[in-house]
Order: C-alpha cells, then structure tokens, then sequence
C-alpha cells in the first residue's frame, strides 16, 4: 500500500516522469503499465569447527546467503520528483523483514546521479589477523527510471569465527523444524521517512537437520532454503 501517494499510473504521468528525470520515453506503454514486483531467495547452514581432538572443542557457526529483486513505487510520478529534486540528499530505505538497508544517497558508495542509481555497501572487520581488514560482503542497490524505483540486495548472512554479516531474514526462524514451511514476510520501501511502499511477500522453504558426532560430542547442524512465492 502506498501512504500519502496515489497508487495508479497513467501514461500521462510517466511521461511527466520522464520529462523531470531527462530519461527515455521508449520503455512506456500506456496497454502494459508497470507493477510492483518483489523476489528474494535465502540459505543459510551451519558448520561445525572444532580447534582440537578433546571434547568440547567443537564450535558451531551459522552462515548464509540472501539476495532479492524488486520493482517498487511503479509509476508514481511524485516519487520521481522528490527524488530527482533532491538528488544525493533523498534518503532510501528498504525493509525486508526485520532487517532495514539504504540510507542518505550521498552517503552510498557509489553515486551516479546521470543514471539515477546509488549502491550501498555492506562491510564487517576481520580482526584474525592484525591490522583488522574491513571487507565488503554484501551491496544494496538502487536504480530509478520511468518504470519505478528497482532496488536490488545482495549479502551474506550469519558469522564465522572472524566476521559477522548481516542477520537472516527468515531461515533462522524455521532452521529447527527439520519439515518444509509456508510463511510471509513484510517488505517496505521508504523515501524521506514519509512516502511508503509496503506489502507482504509469501516464502515457501524446507529446513533439515542432521547430527554430527565428532571428539565425543553430538552436534545438530541445520540447513534452511527459502524462496519467494510473490506479492499477497
């Protein structure tokens, strides 16, 4: 749903759209108007390290994936607008879940305002060997054009002994049912802290677990993997 933004398109408008952001008309078709769209898909397992043969040595660490593609604001011209008007000092925050990304443009690691696009990085530091290292394990997206604004995330997810990423979206939560699962998640996109996007998603995924026994102790080790099924 939108808050404070008219939800339909019109050829009229995208074209206005256009006109504001200097972009090309040819991707505009008044019969195909376009629509939000979201997919994501997520993975996440566990693995057992263990720093010596005695019992209790043994350390779990959970790690993952999780990556999601989407079509928001489609055709609302006055998000076009706002955006373009304000142009690195617009703030985007996508939330997916209970995990929130984005920030000020002019704050992301690349801007490229001729393009409209703006990519967040997401970083950890690993300190296993000195000086700590800050490395770049996920990016988040933003691209704007007459169709809407596209936004596109990219990360790990969970820790190993050195880094810790980015939490999960949803396979933490199901990684003990060992069974498959249906579910929903709600994702928002938010411009200025005003004008919102917002639905909810549907995840389908399966989750197993199997034991592994090693230096004397049993360790249950689970596996998650999740897809989106579409728009509720």
């Amino acid at each position: 749903m939108y808050d404070s933004i008219s939800r339909r398109n019109t050829f009229a408008l995208s074209m206005a759209a256009a006109a504001v952001l200097g972009l090309s008309t040819a991707v505009i078709s008044s019969a195909s108007p376009p629509v939000d769209k979201f997919s994501f898909s997520e993975s996440q397992k566990d693995t057992l390290s263990c720093s010596n043969k005695t019992l209790g040595s043994c350390e779990i660490f959970t790690t993952g994936k999780y990556s999601a593609k989407g079509l928001v604001f489609a055709g609302v011209t006055n998000i076009f607008e706002l955006i373009a008007a304000e142009k690195t000092n617009a703030n985007i925050q996508v939330t997916v879940g209970s995990s929130t990304f984005g920030g000020r443009i002019g704050d992301a690691s690349k801007v490229n305002l001729h393009s409209a696009t703006a990519t967040f990085d997401l970083k950890d530091v690993d300190c296993a060997k000195t000086p700590c290292k800050t490395n770049v394990h996920g990016t988040v997206k933003f691209s704007l054009s007459t169709k809407g604004l596209s936004v596109a995330i990219s990360t790990k997810t969970g820790a190993t002994a050195n880094e810790t990423f980015e939490d999960s979206i949803i396979t933490s939560a199901f990684a003990s049912t060992n069974s498959a699962f249906t579910t929903n998640i709600d994702v928002a996109v938010v411009v200025d802290g005003v004008h919102t996007d917002a639905f909810s998603v549907g995840v389908s995924g399966t989750a197993t677990t199997k034991t592994a026994i090693k230096n004397g102790g049993t360790n249950e080790l689970n596996s998650v993997k999740v897809k989106s099924t579409g728009i509720l």
